[in-house]
């Protein structure tokens, strides 16, 4: 579950990206978390240097690809996770818009429109009918590749809304342009390109991410291959 940070009233910092007003309440008030608001906070500093924080592409493919167990039968594990992987990383193509000069706070910037749940639907729906029409031909097993790619496509955004720094997430995009933060926010924002923060980001992450993910899967594995004994 979301729910949108509340800003403290305040003015803009130097140095931080002009945002609409009604994007301000989205930023948490003080404080190592506190996004964009502070001038000397990571995601306000990484902005400055006109660099991109996100959960690192590595974290979003690992959680997605510890679906793939739950394939139906019939259908490529193998292939399946390729795809899983591929839909939960899509969303972050729009860092193109920072090239175009479109606005961080705008329905197609980042973390807007491509990380909704109306475009997570979409995309599902899109690979699931010209990816696996030809493989899945009865209703079940075409409904549950839909809700494996539409799980994996949604937790882009969810991975995203766990991050400490940046805007939220516009799940609601286009109905609603607020921006959503995840309650609890454990996992620091991972700048696109390498430097010295990278290897601790990947630490927490795989605490917090890769150690759950991998668990289950092996439990998603296990419980199958105990049903095929049977």
């Amino acid at each position: 579950m979301v729910e949108p940070r509340r800003a403290p009233d305040r003015s803009r910092s130097r140095g931080a990206p002009a945002l609409s007003p009604g994007l301000w309440p989205l930023l948490p008030s003080r404080g190592r978390r506190s996004g964009l608001a502070d001038r000397g906070s990571p995601a306000a500093r990484g902005l400055r240097r006109s660099r991109l924080t996100v959960s690192t592409i590595i974290t979003h493919a690992v959680v997605a690809t510890a679906l793939a167990p739950l394939a139906p039968r019939g259908v490529s594990r193998s292939r399946l996770a390729f795809a899983l992987a591929v839909v939960s990383v899509f969303p972050d193509l729009d860092v193109v818009s920072f090239r175009l000069g479109i606005p961080y706070d705008h329905p197609l910037g980042h973390r807007g429109l491509s990380h909704s749940l109306v475009f997570a639907l979409a995309l599902a729906a899109l690979v699931a009918r010209f990816e696996f029409g030809t493989v899945a031909s009865e209703s079940g097993t075409r409904w549950r590749l839909f809700l494996l790619l539409f799980a994996a496509a949604a937790s882009h955004g969810i991975l995203d809304s766990l991050t400490d720094g940046g805007l939220g997430v516009g799940f609601l995009l286009p109905f609603s342009a607020q921006r959503f933060f995840a309650p609890i926010r454990p996992l620091p924002v991972s700048p696109i390109g390498v430097d010295s923060s990278v290897l601790r980001i990947l630490r927490t992450e795989a605490l917090y991410v890769w150690l759950p993910a991998l668990g289950f899967m092996c439990t998603a594995l296990f419980a199958r291959r105990r049903k095929d004994w049977r």
